[in-house]
């Protein structure tokens, strides 16, 4: 008979176990289900069956009833109640058990299918297909409930369950895990006794409006843990619909997004701190607005205390809520008193080890006592540290509705301080360099224009992003913070010079020598610098010995030396090339950076090494700076024993050449 073309298997290759004991009945299934693109594996009675299911692992086993040892029924009873074998789909194919109480003994047994002899290829082909592709579906959709076990145990997610209403009728034990809460006071709306006091009615509210809707619920709280420490959480729900569009029930789930908004918080804090900082060389009227915005972050009170010759001296201090001082201020203000020698800012300034009390209740006698008065519940201390001197201590205090202070938060603390510190030395070598000179007063005029321009652009693009103007993190966000990092990072260079310039006058820039690889350390800065030549359209050559070239010198000063040298060329060519090369010579290291510029006229070849010198005129200037740089530039390397010469002319160029003498052999 003309056999029909029978459609290809679901799963290529998939190998289809033949049970039946009639031999040429065997053969012809087995032919036609190979015709398909099925793999086929044959056995004539039920043992080999069983045998065959567990080492040869079928895709489905076609299973005729009458064997000659164990009925079908049997072998289909074995194959699905063992584990191992369960999900393996079984169809039936009999000539002789036709009845349907046949099919429902067969099927009742665990069978997915049964079918009766003769019967037409195209219909056992597609009936294996439809039970190989029903298999698939389990297959996925079990996968898919292990990723979603794997996903909640990884993340420590709470998952829970709600009645169409949005009321919680059966215990939650993620829930109670988490929170503490028996499991019969969180029925209905009782979960809400976890929620933060502040939040409670939000919540309330937002879940009521999306049960209302139907709609996907998300919102982020603060959430009572079990230790009484209130912590950010994330939820989110969804109504499951059933077929006739009602809500069968919600499933949502609730994830500490703790760790998450403490790093906002700190990452906020830094560049609030930052544009703080930089906007004054006053400290008195940046570090008060530097402790509130310490508190607004992730504290209920902060305080600078200054190191002076009297002692600590407390220079600014905020507490939540802000307004007049309460008296809950009055008690930190106390506790952390800066003549109380068991004070954590007297301590900190005494050692210069930061002080870190997690969790404040195990505190003893009067210091215990001022903690209580607070409501202090973990506190954090840190000493702003400048050029190796203790200038003075920042302290951090929180209370219950804050998460406690970890290690991470003191290593963030004390990079912060370590920020402030420095503001707080730049102010005061500022306020020296004030009333050093009468050409210092020329400079900072200049310097004060020339930092306007990059901290309003850090005001003006922050105040955007606090405003929400952006809105989520888009390309227009990411181009402002763009903008501000350009600009912080001008300003910052800004005065790193004024200061720089400032140590190098009154003798006090101090030199750290090392042994270092002055090659390594080349490459390096134009690496840095190549991407800005590159930008321009600028050849840029790197000739440096493959071999380490060693001197014994201070590393950064070098660093900088060498990054000022290869940003003034790509600054003043427009076209042509920038080259750097290094080499040996008469024991000196001699590296020379070349560009093909605008030049340097005779009459000022002199003049670009003086302090405060702009050679282009001021209605033609291109490159706006204090005219530091190439000051700074000399000097320093003469202070490493060195020297920086320049040879140029209009037109063509110029050739700064830096010698740095190198230790004797041997």
């Amino acid at each position: 008979m003309n056999q029909p073309e029978p459609r290809a298997p679901v799963r290529r290759h998939a190998l289809v176990l033949n049970v039946d004991d009639y031999e040429a009945g065997r053969y012809a299934t087995s032919r036609v289900l190979r015709q398909a693109g099925f793999e086929v594996v044959d056995a004539a009675t039920g043992e080999e069956a069983l045998r065959l299911v567990r080492s040869e692992e079928p895709d489905l086993v076609l299973l005729d009833v009458n064997l000659p040892d164990l009925d079908g029924f049997e072998v289909c009873r074995r194959i699905k109640t063992a584990p191992e074998t369960g999900t393996i789909p079984v169809l039936y194919l009999s000539a002789a058990y036709r009845t349907p109480e046949h099919r429902v003994q067969g099927l009742d047994l665990g069978a997915d299918g049964y079918l009766t002899q003769p019967v037409e290829p195209r219909e056992l082909v597609a009936t294996v297909n439809a039970l190989l592709r029903a298999r698939e579906v389990e297959e996925a959709v079990r996968a898919s409930e292990e990723r979603f076990r794997s996903l909640v145990a990884a993340t420590s997610a709470i998952v829970w369950t709600a009645s169409p209403e949005g009321l919680i009728e059966t215990e939650q034990p993620a829930w109670t895990e988490f929170t503490g809460q028996p499991g019969d006071e969180m029925l209905g709306w009782g979960w809400l006794a976890c929620v933060h006091p502040d939040d409670h009615e939000r919540v309330r509210r937002e879940w009521a409006n999306a049960i209302a809707a139907r709609a996907q619920f998300t919102a982020e709280y603060r959430l009572r843990r079990r230790d009484g420490e209130y912590r950010h959480v994330g939820v989110s729900a969804i109504p499951l619909l059933d077929g006739d569009g009602g809500v069968r029930e919600w499933v949502g789930m609730h994830t500490d997004v703790t760790a998450r908004r403490r790093a906002e918080a700190w990452q906020g804090l830094f560049a609030d701190v930052g544009a703080a900082l930089a906007s004054s060389l006053e400290t008195p009227s940046t570090l008060p607005g530097v402790a509130q915005r310490v508190v607004d972050a992730l504290a209920d009170w902060c305080a600078v205390d200054l190191v002076e010759a009297e002692g600590l001296r407390r220079v600014a201090q905020a507490w939540s809520g802000g307004g007049p001082r309460t008296e809950r201020a009055a008690a930190f203000d106390a506790a952390f008193a800066v003549e109380r020698p068991a004070s954590a800012p007297f301590q900190v300034a005494r050692t210069g080890q930061p002080v870190l009390v997690a969790d404040a209740a195990p505190a003893q006698g009067e210091m215990a006592e001022a903690l209580r008065r607070a409501g202090v519940r973990s506190y954090l201390s840190v000493a702003l540290v400048a050029r190796g001197q203790v200038v003075g201590v920042l302290t951090a205090a929180a209370g219950d509705g804050l998460p406690r202070y970890t290690a991470d938060d003191a290593a963030r603390l004390e990079e912060l301080g370590g920020r402030v510190a420095l503001a707080v030395d730049n102010a005061r070598l500022y306020a020296e360099a004030i009333h050093a000179n009468a050409a210092k007063g020329e400079f900072l005029a200049v310097m004060s224009h020339e930092l306007r321009t990059p901290l309003n652009a850090i005001i003006g693009y922050a105040d955007l992003l606090d405003a929400g103007v952006a809105g989520e993190l888009n390309d227009a966000q990411r181009e402002q913070l763009s903008r501000i990092r350009v600009g912080s990072k001008h300003l910052l260079r800004l005065i790193e010079e004024v200061l720089q310039f400032s140590r190098l006058e009154a003798g006090r820039e101090e030199v750290h020598r090392e042994a270092l690889d002055l090659a390594g350390l080349t490459r390096d800065a134009a690496a840095l610098v190549e991407p800005l030549a590159r930008g321009k359209g600028l050849a840029f050559r790197v000739e440096v010995p493959a071999e380490p070239v060693r001197v014994e010198t201070d590393g950064g000063k070098v660093h900088q030396i060498v990054l000022n040298l290869l940003s003034n060329a790509v600054k003043f060519t427009d076209g042509g090339e920038v080259s750097v090369s290094l080499a040996a010579r008469n024991g000196h290291a001699v590296l020379q950076v070349r560009d093909t510029g605008i030049g340097i006229a005779p009459e000022n070849l002199e003049r670009i090494w003086d302090a405060f010198s702009q050679v282009e005129q001021a209605p033609t200037r291109r490159v706006g700076g204090t005219g530091l740089g190439l000051s700074v530039t000399r000097n320093l390397a003469r202070l490493l024993g060195g020297d920086v010469v320049v040879e140029s002319a209009p037109g063509r160029g110029s050739a700064f050449t830096l010698r740095l003498p190198m230790p004797a052999a041997g």
